[in-house]
């Protein structure tokens, strides 16, 4: 069994493997959309999750299935490092490696890494704006990745660090349920 300190501690390998890949083939912003568009990806798809996570699927079917359907749209380099968390039995960890990627990457680059989840796609726009904003506040530059929950029902919620900010319908609705009780 992997306690959460050896699971932070494989994330955080393959994240800065990830990180010394990026930088040697200078590729960090390639392989930060990559990861996100096979992220993402994978999330809208639950049977290809089911299938990934099936045990009973040999690791070189499932490296086969990801080269297949995301090939040509992810990088070589990229399809290694899936075969390595693949033959590690982490594949089911690649949104919290990509999570650390996006951290590990940004720290090098002086900016803070965070994200933005909101119940529905956001508008690059509204996206621009609430980076310049979440800047603005913590006073230096910050990289926020997007992320969907649709139980948060409307609004957002921006996590840098320790930073919150709950700004979605959901936290409301629990606050007035709260004050209807109290």
């Amino acid at each position: 069994m992997v306690t959460r300190t050896g699971y932070a501690e494989r994330i955080n390998a393959y994240a800065d493997a990830l990180v010394a890949l990026g930088r040697a083939t200078n590729r960090e912003t390639a392989l930060q959309r990559e990861l996100q568009q096979l992220v993402d990806a994978v999330a809208r798809e639950p049977r290809l999750q089911r299938f990934l996570q099936d045990p009973a699927v040999r690791n070189a079917g499932k490296h086969e299935a990801l080269e297949r359907l995301f090939g040509r749209e992810i990088s070589d380099t990229l399809l290694h490092v899936l075969g390595i968390l693949i033959a590690g039995g982490d594949l089911r960890h690649l949104p919290a490696v990509a999570a650390a990627y996006v951290r590990k990457a940004s720290e090098l680059k002086g900016k803070s890494a965070g994200e933005i989840v909101s119940a529905v796609p956001l508008p690059e726009a509204t996206l621009a704006a609430i980076r310049r904003e979440t800047a603005a506040v913590l006073g230096r530059p910050v990289t926020l990745r997007p992320r969907l929950d649709p139980a948060l029902i409307g609004g957002v919620v921006v996590r840098v660090g320790d930073f919150v900010l709950d700004a979605s319908v959901q936290r409301r609705l629990e606050e007035a349920r709260r004050a209807l009780l109290a």
